[in-house]
């Protein structure tokens, strides 16, 4: 589809410990503003049940992220990296 529209597949793996999204998600929770909804350690488990690492055949590039020490900054230098 994207495809289509003559745009380029890039998927962002952000291989990330299962532990630290749950400290994550217990600061999010804590932290959340109106109209935010909150995301439980069950909705958790249920979406690392369900997850599989992206494979080559679904984009044209997969960018692999991880460690402890991933966070939002550091994404952002790296969309900012494919931007120019």
């Amino acid at each position: 589809m994207i495809k289509d529209i003559n745009g380029y597949p890039v998927i962002y793996y952000l291989d990330v410990d299962a532990e630290i999204l749950r400290e994550r998600l217990t600061v999010r929770n804590s932290t959340r503003i109106e109209g935010e909804f909150e995301v439980t350690e069950e909705m958790l488990k249920v979406f690392l049940k369900g997850f599989s690492v992206p494979s080559d055949e679904e984009a044209v590039e997969i960018i692999h992220l991880s460690g402890p020490s991933l966070n939002n900054d550091v994404l952002a230098k790296h969309i900012m990296r494919l931007s120019k």
